[in-house]
């Protein structure tokens, strides 16, 4: 699981898609479809969610693919960006604008044009006789 605190005093979770539904339904009987997915092909459960320290409330946010070992930054405008993922979501981008507890967050997904996987980055590396340089 991934947890990030936002600038706008917010907690971003993120968790893996393929263990099944999580405790927290996604609002207005929304559901990811997604036929490459190992456990639940169509889910109406929340793998994200955004967190309100300040009024203790969480908000489920939707995401399209897996998050599971994916990487993340803030952009200097609090956008977040996260790449990676596993299975489906493995060459993947997603952003986040993080926003206040009333707000609507709007999260976008896009495929990597080509990115190297973690496993091809390792091999080019070793190939290249990187392995174990500092």
């Amino acid at each position: 699981m991934h947890t990030v605190v936002t600038h706008m005093n917010t907690v971003i979770m993120l968790d893996h898609t393929n263990t099944g539904p999580s405790a927290i339904k996604l609002l207005n009987g929304r559901c990811r479809n997604q036929p490459a997915e190992r456990i639940s092909k169509v889910d109406c459960y929340a793998h994200s969610i955004m967190f309100n320290p300040g009024n203790n409330q969480v908000r489920p946010l939707y995401v399209y693919t897996d998050t599971w070992c994916s990487s993340g930054q803030f952009f200097n405008n609090g956008r977040m960006v996260q790449t990676g993922g596993d299975f489906e979501g493995n060459r993947k981008i997603r952003t986040l604008q993080p926003c206040g507890a009333g707000d609507h967050c709007r999260r976008t997904q896009h495929a990597f044009l080509r990115v190297l996987s973690q496993e091809e980055s390792r091999r080019r590396l070793l190939q290249l006789g990187y392995a174990g340089r500092r």
